[in-house]
């Protein structure tokens, strides 16, 4: 009976050890950022950033993402801000401060900028549609459905042939409109859940397929293309400019 006893007096004891322990309240979503809002301007970058991570852990938040980034560039931490920068404008793709902090960062990172290049057109192509996320061209592609409806309706009920030729040209382009923001929108998508680029959080050496050292290291900041892995630590990357590929330390990348 006394290994019982003895047992159970052990069991008794956790209890009420455990129920005793003061439990911490988990802060709410709201609370989280007025404690991170209000530690960022009363310059405590420290524990704005520690707050902004605690929100994020909660699920995306674009402009906690983005206010983690100036904490990290307020506290020096270059590769953590430009990381915070990716993943803002991978959500909001038209976040211009996000953008223009981004170049900054890496600027001063002295990481090589990437201008595009190839024709005007196709640039400008490139960048208006992937400048917007999905849901933005969801929305533009809804707007001009309506358009369309209504000017559909209007010309089946105006008698002047002008209004209704006028109404039925407005149509077809409020058409035109909408499939083409169709299109960006499944792009977008597609550029979205395909993400496979990372910021270097640190200097790490690129080798080739046989272990060789490429004399070109990643900075860190910098950000990649990534691909396979291997079971040893390492990456395939593949850099913006495309320049330089071959293989790199996992644990020195951060996905964003």
């Amino acid at each position: 009976m006394r290994p019982l006893r003895y047992l159970l007096f052990l069991l008794s004891a956790v209890c009420l050890t455990v129920a005793a322990s003061p439990n911490k309240p988990k802060l709410s979503p709201e609370v989280l950022k007025a404690k991170a809002d209000s530690a960022y301007l009363h310059n405590d970058y420290k524990s704005a950033a520690e707050h902004y991570e605690q929100l994020l852990g909660e699920g995306v938040d674009v402009e906690a993402l983005y206010n983690l980034g100036n904490a990290y560039y307020r506290l020096a931490n270059l590769p953590k801000a430009i990381l915070c920068y990716e993943r803002t404008l991978r959500y909001a793709p038209s976040h211009e401060d996000a953008a223009y902090n981004l170049r900054a960062c890496q600027a001063k990172a002295g990481i090589p900028q990437n201008p595009s290049g190839g024709m005007f057109f196709v640039v400008w192509a490139k960048d208006e549609i992937y400048g917007h996320s999905a849901d933005e061209w969801a929305l533009r592609a809804l707007v001009a459905f309506a358009v369309a409806g209504v000017a559909l309706l209007l010309s089946h009920r105006l008698s002047r042939r002008w209004l209704r030729l006028s109404l039925r040209l407005l149509m077809s382009l409020a058409v035109v409109v909408m499939v083409a923001s169709i299109i960006s929108a499944a792009l977008a998508r597609h550029a979205f859940t395909s993400n496979s680029r990372a910021v270097v959080m640190q200097p790490t050496d690129v080798t080739d397929e046989s272990g060789r050292k490429l004399p070109t290291p990643l900075l860190p900041g910098q950000t990649v293309e990534t691909g396979e892995k291997s079971g040893k630590n390492k990456t395939a990357i593949t850099t913006l400019d495309g320049k330089v590929n071959g293989w790199a330390d996992s644990r020195s990348l951060e996905a964003i």
